[in-house]
């Protein structure tokens, strides 16, 4: 089988009836990032970077997709980061419920809004679909 022309991430389906196959590149951020974390005043971190670890740093489900059951205090804000200790690329939405996931100078300059309510809760960062939700727990 000879590979894709340009490297990156792909999508391979198998259709094992008709003995065919596909190789669609996976769009998105790109580069997807190794790791992700959240900092901010609406967690117990606050806006210390680099963020304490492992209690602010995302679990990584596959190549792109990040989850994080945390804390978040109501009223305040948040952004991702891929690199601890590292400003230099963040991530982040425009909704406290979850939407777009926006990357660098488009995440808005209040970051991330909070919850409508502190609490627990789980946020789920997918690169591929460039989404994220919020979700209480």
């Amino acid at each position: 089988m000879i590979g894709p022309a340009n490297g990156g991430l792909y999508q391979i389906t198998v259709d094992f009836i008709k003995g065919k196959y596909t190789v669609t590149p996976i769009t998105g951020l790109n580069p997807i990032p190794a790791n992700l974390f959240i900092v901010g005043d609406a967690t117990a971190g606050q806006w210390s970077n680099p963020v304490p670890l492992p209690t602010q740093q995302f679990k990584q489900l596959s190549n792109g997709e990040f989850q994080i059951s945390i804390p978040l205090t109501t009223a305040k804000s948040y952004l991702f980061l891929p690199v601890n200790g590292d400003w230099s690329h963040k991530y982040g939405g425009a909704s406290a419920t979850g939407g777009d996931l926006l990357a660098d100078s488009s995440v808005p300059s209040s970051n991330t809004p909070a919850p409508a309510t502190t609490g627990n809760y789980l946020l789920y960062v997918n690169f591929f679909t460039l989404k994220y939700t919020v979700t209480k727990q």
